[in-house]
């Protein structure tokens, strides 16, 4: 949680200045987004889709590729999923600090521009909530879980310095999310994420 509010108070600052100085820098802004997650259970997908939220910071990075940015990227997400557990239904909610490094392409459509991004991410398990007979098996998270994110939309430039982004995006744990569990559990969530952010000279 330190992390997230050291990086918090830098993007106001940075928002509260005339223009992003950082050479390089081609954008810093904040993401909000809806997620629907589910829960994998030895790579199959038995549960139903559970609503949950993300919001975070993200600061895109210029290559020397005109059409190429760096991508990082902070934020708190929900994910989970309803679990059947014999002839019952269980909701599962982890909550995590997320980071991911995505480099990500980009082209002008008309007034828009298109983009898509891949790439690695890392959950840091902050809380679960887990009902039924879930509770006790999923008392215990894997303090850190490796993914990958992969994701596109379209890019409209606001005003002089700003920018707004509509996209869908998909994110999948690689490792274990819950190592007392009798088999392999992971989570799976797709978002509508919408950002904003302001242009650097990058």
């Amino acid at each position: 949680m330190r992390t997230l509010s050291v990086l918090l108070v830098s993007a106001t600052t940075l928002f509260g200045a005339q223009d992003i100085q950082a050479q390089g820098v081609r954008a810093v802004g904040g993401l909000v987004g809806w997620v629907e997650g589910r829960q994998l259970i030895a790579r199959q997908d038995p549960s139903r889709a559970r609503s949950g939220l993300m919001a975070g910071l993200f600061i895109d990075v210029a290559s020397n590729a005109s059409w190429l940015d760096i991508m990082a990227e902070a934020y708190l997400v929900q994910r989970g999923g309803y679990v059947p557990v014999g002839k019952l239904v269980a909701e599962v909610e982890a909550d995590y600090l997320a980071f991911a490094l995505l480099p990500k392409v980009r082209f002008p459509l008309g007034p828009l521009s298109v983009y898509a991004y891949a790439g690695p991410n890392l959950d840091y398990h902050l809380r679960t909530q887990a009902g039924g007979e879930l509770a006790d098996v999923y008392r215990r998270m894997s303090p850190q879980v490796l993914g990958i994110a992969l994701g596109g939309g379209l890019e409209m430039d606001i005003g002089v310095t700003g920018s707004l982004r509509l996209e869908l995006r998909h994110d999948e744990q690689l490792t274990e999310a819950f190592p007392d569990a009798p088999t392999d559990v992971h989570h799976r969530s797709k978002a509508l994420v919408l950002r904003y952010g302001r242009r650097g000279p990058g």
